[in-house]
């Protein structure tokens, strides 16, 4: 319940306390002081903060009785530090502060040392009407105030809201121009999609009806065959004959220059005086019954660099000479005969049946001694298709253990037979053979 008035008084100024509260509740002015209007049984402070709060105006009975007391101390200061009400300090006695300096100092009070109290009483009374007043004008513009703010608030949060309707219509209209755009583009395509089907359709056409008007103009220029009667049959074969001689004349020609060509060839062969026994190995192994034992000598050599598949290098371009073969096939040491294991299968040559085919390194003592040529391996592939051993059977000795390393890395596809995986083995080959410009310059390094 709010109050007008909250009067603190010491209790031996009880008697002027009770005076004020007549004269303002006469008046009209509602007052609320301790004892009286503590309910009983409430707890005594509580009820004075409570009233304190709802109090518009504290009245202060200013004298030594109440300048000492701890009380009126403690009500003023929640008066004025905790809740803010307005303070009127009615002197009674002309004293100064002394305890309650720290509150009173800067307070105007009202002065009622000078009797009657009647009269002070009338000035006091017109004091708390004009606070009262004073509040309710300030409270008034207060209120405008907080209203013209949030009127402002209001408006300029429609103004944001039309805003963001405005800009989500726009978006919206972006939108859906870009979704006519791109059904208009979609359907453009599908018209353009559709007449060229149409042409295709019409060329093809067209197409047809040429082929058909050629053939039935073939049809109609070319001559009927007539078979010749028994009569005409001597005639007509001694009138051939004589006009078949010239072609004969020239196929024969052709035959003798192959002929010829091929025994030049053969004289001039760079390894047609290779070792006996490599090539009884090579034949051997060309003729085993596998479906590629036959791309032995036309699968292309193993380049003797580390460039990639598809980038031939120059050492893998150029063929060595005659006497460079000549070297080799008589340093070649006698082929070994090849063996199966127990549990095994043959495969020939296996170059092209590899998954991933191992280049050897030309080893640098193999390029001082200009050693080239075919070097065959003897391998057994695992069930899971890994190279387990590796024996070079022919070549020449500088060059069978890079050709053995190149085979132990190789890999193959799994073999198997009767639908289960088993052992492999065959013959890898690999030439070397070193570019032209490390016979005519000497000792020149392979890339």
């Amino acid at each position: 319940m709010t109050h007008d008035t909250f009067i603190s008084y010491s209790k031996k100024d009880k008697a002027i306390a009770d005076a004020i509260c007549k004269a303002l509740e006469d008046d009209g002015l509602s007052c609320w002081y301790a004892p009286r209007n503590v309910e009983v049984g409430a707890d005594w402070d509580a009820s004075i903060m409570e009233a304190l709060a709802n109090s518009r105006v504290m009245i202060l009975v200013w004298s030594l009785n109440s300048d000492s007391s701890k009380q009126v101390k403690r009500e003023i200061a929640i008066a004025l530090d905790d809740i803010g009400v307005t303070l009127i300090p009615f002197r009674t006695e002309i004293i100064e502060p002394s305890k309650l300096r720290f509150y009173l100092g800067n307070i105007q009070w009202l002065d009622a040392s000078n009797p009657p109290l009647e009269n002070n009483l009338r000035l006091l009374i017109d004091e708390v009407r004009t606070v009262i007043a004073r509040q309710e004008t300030m409270k008034t513009a207060r209120t405008v105030a907080e209203e013209r703010a949030a009127e402002e608030r209001a408006a300029e949060e429609g103004a944001v809201e039309d805003r963001r309707r405005d800009e989500a219509e726009a978006q919206a209209r972006v939108a859906e121009a870009a979704r006519i755009k791109a059904a208009a583009e979609k359907q453009r395509l599908e018209q353009e999609k559709q007449a060229a089907e149409k042409e295709r359709l019409r060329r093809e056409e067209q197409r047809r009806a040429n082929e058909r008007e050629r053939q039935r103009v073939e049809a109609e220029a070319r001559p009927e065959a007539k078979a010749p009667d028994e009569e005409t049959h001597g005639a007509f074969d001694s009138q051939v004959l004589p006009n078949q001689r010239f072609p004969l004349a020239k196929v024969a020609v052709a035959v003798v220059s192959i002929i010829l060509l091929g025994g030049l060839a053969y004289a001039f062969w760079p390894n047609k005086q290779a070792d006996p026994d490599q090539r009884a190995q090579v034949a051997s192994a060309h003729d085993s019954p596998t479906p590629d034992a036959a791309t032995l000598f036309s699968s292309p050599a193993v380049s003797t660099n580390s460039q990639p598949p598809g980038k031939p290098s120059p050492a893998a371009t150029k063929a060595p000479t005659p006497q460079m073969a000549n070297a080799n096939a008589a340093s070649a040491p006698a082929p070994t005969p090849a063996t199966t294991p127990q549990g095994t299968i043959s495969g020939g040559v296996l170059n092209t049946k590899a998954t991933y085919l191992a280049q050897p390194v030309y080893p640098e003592a193999a390029k001082k001694e200009r050693a080239s040529g075919l070097v065959m391996v003897q391998v057994l592939i695992d069930e899971n298709g890994y190279v387990s051993s590796a024996q070079a059977i022919s070549g020449h000795a500088l060059l069978r253990h890079a050709a053995e390393r190149a085979a132990l890395r190789s890999t193959f596809s799994p073999a198997k037979s009767a639908g289960e995986r088993v052992k492999v083995t065959g013959v890898l080959t690999f030439n070397f053979r070193p570019p032209w410009s490390l016979w005519n310059k000497g000792d020149v390094e392979l890339n």
